[in-house]
């Protein structure tokens, strides 16, 4: 065999009828196509032409594999939607995940308005997914590549006496789309928070939440001792995300019960779930409701 001799994988990209077509076009015999393809004979216009048509035929393959594999994603993981964000809104860099961390959205009840935020600004600030209060999961752009999502600087790494490095392209964001933390009014009904002239108070321009999940008043998470409760449908899709992206990427859930707290483990980019409140000590994503922290217990 010559040295330029196509390889037994790459003739299978060589379509039925390839010998005769190329006879044709370069005015030889079939044999002689032939032993090009086996390196009996070394034609470099001819060469070219295969190579070319090998080409063609890979790219077709990968595009149909990808295809295919969006597919199965989508039934694997029931997507309701997908937002297919252009890429100004996040990094189209594919890298090795090694975290995945769970956000909730505070806000109401519609998802566009957390993906039209997003949609409207130019700091690449987002998850990859969404999951609303009916468990249905909204895809923002492939989990291969990344965005924004945990707001950590080098002065935040240093006060825990580690080396700053970026974890945004090494995580997956999901958010649940809740109001998270709530107040009571004197009202007896429960509402979002907002800061007023200093204060933490209850947002009465937003609908009063009736979904309440009460903490002890000496157990508060992080000050708060209500929250809006996580639904049973958006954990039951939870979980088959979870464990969808824990496979396709290989990371391991290692729950311990740290993850409620700032925990060096995050922020040292150890493989495993955490929350967002993992990274950080103003944040309350995820709270740690019961079924949430059974769900992570369970994987």
């Amino acid at each position: 065999m010559g040295k330029q001799a196509i390889s037994k994988e790459l003739r299978r990209y060589l379509p039925r009828g390839y010998g005769q077509e190329l006879a044709t076009q370069f005015q030889c015999s079939v044999s002689k196509i032939y032993h090009v393809v086996t390196g009996q004979l070394t034609d470099y216009r001819i060469l070219e032409a295969l190579l070319d048509i090998i080409q063609k035929n890979t790219a077709i393959e990968k595009k149909l594999a990808r295809q295919n594999l969006h597919k199965k994603e989508k039934a694997m993981i029931e997507i309701y939607k997908d937002w297919d964000f252009p890429d100004t809104q996040y990094v189209r860099q594919k890298t090795e995940k090694k975290q995945i961390v769970l956000h909730h959205t505070v806000s109401g009840d519609k998802v566009d308005g957390d993906t039209n935020w997003w949609l409207h600004t130019p700091e690449r600030v987002a998850t990859s997914y969404i999951i609303s209060r009916e468990g249905h999961l909204h895809k923002c752009f492939d989990d291969e590549y990344w965005a924004y999502h945990l707001g950590l600087s080098a002065e935040h790494f240093n006060r825990f006496g580690i080396s700053y490095h970026r974890l945004d392209p090494s995580s997956i964001g999901i958010e649940l789309d809740s109001w998270g933390a709530l107040l009571q009014h004197t009202d007896g009904l429960f509402y979002p928070v907002t800061r007023q002239n200093g204060k933490t108070v209850p947002n009465l321009k937003c609908k009063p939440v009736k979904n309440i999940y009460e903490y002890c008043s000496n157990q508060k998470y992080r000050g708060f001792q209500y929250f809006e409760r996580y639904t049973t449908a958006q954990l039951d899709a939870l979980k088959r995300l979870l464990n969808f992206l824990m496979d396709k990427h290989q990371i391991p859930a290692n729950y311990k019960s740290d993850i409620w707290n700032v925990t060096p483990r995050a922020l040292m980019g150890w493989e495993g779930i955490f929350a967002h409140s993992s990274y950080r000590q103003d944040k309350s994503d995820v709270h740690p409701q019961v079924e949430l922290v059974n769900l992570l217990k369970s994987l």
